[in-house]
């Protein structure tokens, strides 16, 4: 094995995810306490972070929405490319998770909204879709 492949292996051959909500609820209880002490920018990369492993949790989506909120409210930047370095990763979840992370870094960004949307859409999240596409209705009004 060289370079993480063998010889005749296709690099295409993704394995299924499988959430892991055990590993993710500890990052979304550290992440509702780092909110809750106005450390606003790291609780929102503890949810990120937590979403990896289990992005179908609507729970940990609306309170990484409502972190995003406050931290918009409290004049936050959007996220420079270094912050969306740290939290990136090849799946498509992991794509997903970073354009939510853009997205709530800076919430009246409609076009980063439109690419966290087309982003559940190929990582297979339609629930959270369904979710977002109302508040990315009301942006566009």
């Amino acid at each position: 094995m060289i370079f993480g492949w063998r010889k005749g292996e296709s690099s295409n051959s993704e394995k299924p995810f499988e959430p892991q909500p055990e590993k993710a609820r500890k990052f979304f209880e550290h992440a509702r306490t780092a909110g809750d002490t106005g450390q606003l920018d790291y609780a929102l990369k503890l949810y990120a972070q937590g979403l990896k492993f289990d992005p179908a949790n609507m729970v940990a989506h609306q309170g990484m929405y409502e972190v995003g909120i406050k931290f918009f409210q409290a004049d936050g930047k959007p996220a420079a490319s270094k912050d969306l370095k740290e939290i990136e990763g090849p799946t498509a979840i992991d794509k997903m998770v970073v354009a939510e992370y853009a997205w709530v870094r800076d919430l009246n960004n409609v076009s980063a909204a439109m690419r966290l949307l087309e982003a559940a859409g190929k990582a297979g999240q339609s629930g959270f879709g369904q979710w977002l596409a109302p508040k990315l209705m009301n942006m566009l009004r």
